[in-house]
């Protein structure tokens, strides 16, 4: 058991790793995280929306791990919380979304979003203004139709929703992904709310790519999906590397297709910048004693982490006359 202080200094990954005669065996990664909460902007955001459209406010300007938890709030004379109506609601992930907006929106709307580690807050303005006009997106006025959000980044196992709304009635609403139709009694997505809401159920990283909205006789818009899946290393070969001296020896390891990461190799616990190594594989040219020792693979990426153990033992010319 390891007790440590929690600091931004003791913050990261950790490994028990236990070394006997038959092997090694080392644990999964444990994360170690501190709560942060802060602001990219110092002052009021102004938004612009347009009359009888679409219409969503986000409060993206806030960073905070975990998630922050989100209360709108409203200031025309006083400040108020937000109320829902029939154009104005509270979507689950914290935005606002109007719908037929009109000059009675214009208000100044706060995001109080607070950390429920640290039990700090913090708060952005946005000053909403409602023009008259026509905005168009992809050729279809966003007032027949807004598709939310447009890109959506998950971790492999959590669930992504679009959302496709519609201004006029309609007869026909269908979802694709990578141009393919998606069925309303598929397994992998949900299709809810007379076919607005998109449910990518339990996302895995072939489910990545392009989403269309397409309702007949009005248009299509379309939004990006990316899952990003925790790398998990497997190893080429054995974990149990003899070498002759003088030789070479290469040691591989390799991620399921469609995971992506950042490689980097480790030599008993120290970085390896020579010899030379690409990604998954590491190979060693004229082997030395010295190059006896621990080796581990480590792919890296924004979900998570793993790490692979290989142990060399260089056979010195003594013990290739001794024979074995």
């Amino acid at each position: 058991t390891l007790v440590r202080t929690a600091s931004t200094e003791t913050a990261g990954y950790y490994r028990c790793e236990a070394s006997f005669q038959l092997g090694i065996v080392v644990s999964e990664p444990a994360l170690i995280q501190i709560g942060y909460i802060y602001t990219t902007v110092n002052t009021p955001v102004d938004v612009v929306g347009y009359e009888s459209s679409w219409l969503l406010l986000s409060c993206d300007h806030v960073i905070s791990l975990p998630q922050a938890t989100v209360l709108w709030l409203e200031e025309d004379l006083i400040e108020r919380p937000v109320t829902g109506s029939d154009s104005l609601e509270t979507l689950l992930n914290g935005s606002l979304l109007f719908s037929n907006l009109s000059s009675a929106n214009e208000a100044m709307y706060i995001c109080h979003a607070s950390n429920p580690s640290t039990q700090e807050f913090r708060r952005v303005v946005y000053n909403l203004t409602v023009s008259t006009g026509l905005l168009e997106v992809s050729g279809v006025p966003s007032q027949l139709l807004f598709l939310t959000p447009t890109d959506i980044v998950v971790s492999a196992g959590e669930n992504a929703i679009f959302q496709c709304f519609v201004g006029s009635s309609y007869s026909m609403l269908r979802w694709y992904h990578e141009g393919s139709l998606i069925s309303a009694d598929s397994s992998s997505y949900s299709v809810l709310d007379n076919g607005v809401t998109l449910v990518v159920e339990r996302a895995e990283t072939k489910q990545s790519g392009e989403y269309r909205c397409e309702v007949e006789g009005i248009g299509s818009l379309s939004g990006n999906l990316t899952v990003i899946d925790t790398p998990i290393i497997y190893l080429t070969g054995s974990a149990d590397v003899e070498s002759d001296l003088e030789t070479s020896f290469s040691l591989t390891c390799s991620l399921e297709e469609g995971v992506t990461a950042e490689w980097s190799w480790l030599k008993n616990g120290e970085l390896v910048y020579e010899p030379i190594w690409t990604e998954g594989e590491l190979r060693v040219s004229f082997t030395q004693e010295s190059d006896e020792g621990l080796y581990q693979c480590v792919a890296c990426n924004d979900v998570g982490r793993d790490m692979k153990t290989f142990r060399v033992n260089v056979i010195s010319e003594l013990q290739q006359l001794q024979g074995p």
